[in-house]
């Protein structure tokens, strides 16, 4: 979600949970997020990607990074509930 239209909403959301948060950013390349746009049924166009995306759009310095495949990422998240 991007910080400059849904930051102020997420900023409330992590004051109104404290600690009971946790914050993940899907750290991932412009190129690689259009080969994960090319495999939905209906893809945007890159024209649109482009518009949306944000390098490096994190919500706070604390933001835990998602960069891996599927598995790797799920792991992480399971071990951190832990």
């Amino acid at each position: 979600m991007r910080k400059d239209v849904y930051g102020e909403m997420l900023k409330q959301a992590m004051i109104y949970f404290n600690d009971q948060k946790l914050i993940y950013y899907l750290d991932y390349s412009f190129e690689k997020t259009v080969s994960f746009n090319s495999l939905k049924e209906q893809p945007f166009s890159v024209t649109l990607l482009q518009k949306w995306w944000r390098e490096q759009d994190y919500l706070t310095a604390n933001d835990r990074l998602l960069n891996g495949n599927l598995e790797s990422n799920y792991q992480k998240i399971i071990n951190d509930l832990q």
